[in-house]
């Protein structure tokens, strides 16, 4: 993406929020992007999930209890940028059939990975049209993590509509414990 962005004089933020995406690391080959014609928020960062490698949460809060990996997720990705617990606490409840204890190992599209979840928690769904921006965007806005957006929504990648015509997509908003103190983990 970022190769993309620098020939056509754009930052990856302005591609990735015009084209709605869930992750603007994620592209497939061949895919069509929507190009906006002027630089809007001239920034290569702000757009992207970003790693926290000193998560230190122990639980995801308010759901959901799994998670299906896409192109190019490892266990440290997954814990540490999409849903902001540490890698120990996924590598206690996500190992399965096709999953390397190798937090760095490739998992490969379409595998179902078991989440740590928070006893006591709740999230409120609601439904969300995208009309620019990316997951990480929506998820500062609404308190909740870009793992737990991708895990309610497993199919949707990117939308180019035209602006004004965003899809609608779930979103957890609100996650936070319903107890006073340290949350227990349901595995």
């Amino acid at each position: 993406m970022a190769s993309i962005a620098a020939s056509l004089g754009l930052s990856v933020c302005d591609i990735a929020r015009a084209n709605r995406m869930a992750d603007a690391t994620l592209v497939y080959a061949g895919e069509q992007l929507s190009i906006p014609s002027a630089s809007t928020c001239p920034d290569d960062d702000s757009c992207l999930i970003s790693d926290n490698t000193n998560a230190t949460a122990t639980c995801v809060m308010g759901g959901p209890h799994v998670y299906t990996s896409f192109d190019g997720d490892t266990l440290r990705s997954i814990a540490e940028q999409k849903f902001n617990i540490s890698l120990s606490a996924l590598q206690q409840t996500a190992m399965g059939p096709g999953i390397s204890n190798d937090p760095d190992t490739n998992i490969g599209a379409g595998q179902t990975l078991k989440l740590p979840l928070c006893k006591e928690s709740q999230c409120q769904m609601l439904p969300y049209e995208i009309q620019y921006g990316t997951y990480a965007d929506v998820a500062r806005t609404y308190g909740s993590t870009v793992g737990q957006i991708m895990a309610v929504n497993p199919t949707y990648n990117k939308s180019t509509g035209a602006a004004g015509d965003g899809p609608v997509v779930a979103i957890l908003a609100d996650c936070h414990l319903t107890t006073d103190g340290t949350p227990t983990v349901i595995s």
